[in-house]
Parts: C-alpha cells; structure tokens; sequence
C-alpha cells in the first residue's frame, strides 16, 4: 500500500491528487543475488483542478509490471521494474498510455513488514488536446510530456 503523488509539470500533476495505490508482487524466480518476477499496481487520484465539466474526476493508473530486486544486502532491497501504465478518466472513459520504468527501494522493517519509496517514470501520449473545451485559464505548456509518480508505502510479505 502506498500513497502515490504525480510529479512534473503535466495537466495530471497539476489536478490530481494522489489518494491510495495498492500492489502486488509475485516472486516468479530466486537466485542468491537477485528477485525477479511480476508486479500490479493501482493508483487512484481524486481530480482538485479547475475544469467547468465533470468529464474528468477520478483517475485510475494501472501498472502491469516486471521486476528485479537485490537481495544480497541485509533489509535494504533496491529494485528496477518495467511495465505498462494504462491511465483511464472515471467519467470520461478517456485512456493515456504508455510504457513505464520504475526505481524504488525497500527496507525490511521484519521478516515480514518493510517500508518502500518508488518511482515511476510514465511515456503516455495524452489525449487531452482533444478534450479542453471546457477548461478555464490557460492550458499546461506540456500536454504530451513524461508524468511520473512518486510513492511512499508499507508492505507485508506472505
């Protein structure tokens, strides 16, 4: 479980607020160094910007991924993942694409409990030169930039 806050200078960044995201792993292969195996996340913001409309309210991010994590230091594993981001509008049905590149690292609080930060870099082209009709005030100078999420999180391990 983490909370997820948008970084950069996007429309998303600058409406949306993060709320929760919750995720998975699943180890599919150990060795002595390293992790492998695949990882969900889903991420949702609440819309807080200023459009007249309620086309585009609450955002979903969803991360299908891969990942690999070190586990040849004690409590600290640092891990890379690669995936896909589907961002869909709650109301509008709009979706942004792309692929994603996340970094993070954890640290085990026990053999069972462990805190996390991650970062996720997102390639989505955006859509939303097509959908501002109703948008007051002038419009982000990047529309169809890299969004990127930034999470703080506790964990369990079953």
């Amino acid at each position: 479980m983490n909370y997820p806050i948008q970084t950069g200078n996007t429309f998303i960044s600058e409406n949306y607020s993060g709320l929760i995201d919750l995720g998975f792993r699943a180890r599919v292969l150990k060795t002595k160094l390293l992790n492998f195996g695949l990882q969900a996340n889903c991420s949702v913001f609440d819309f807080d910007g200023n459009v007249k409309e309620s086309s585009f309210k609450t955002l979903y991010v969803i991360q299908p991924k891969i990942y690999t994590e070190l586990t040849a230091i004690e409590k600290i594993r640092p891990f890379v993942s690669i995936g896909y981001t589907l961002m869909t509008y709650r109301k509008s049905g709009d979706v942004d694409d792309g692929p994603n590149i996340g970094f993070g690292l954890s640290y085990d609080v026990s053999s069972k409990l462990f805190v996390q930060v991650q970062y996720d870099l997102i390639f989505a082209a955006s859509e939303f030169d097509t959908r501002f009709s109703s948008f007051e005030g002038p419009l982000p100078d990047v529309l169809d930039s890299d969004n990127s999420i930034f999470k703080l999180g506790i964990g369990y391990r079953l």
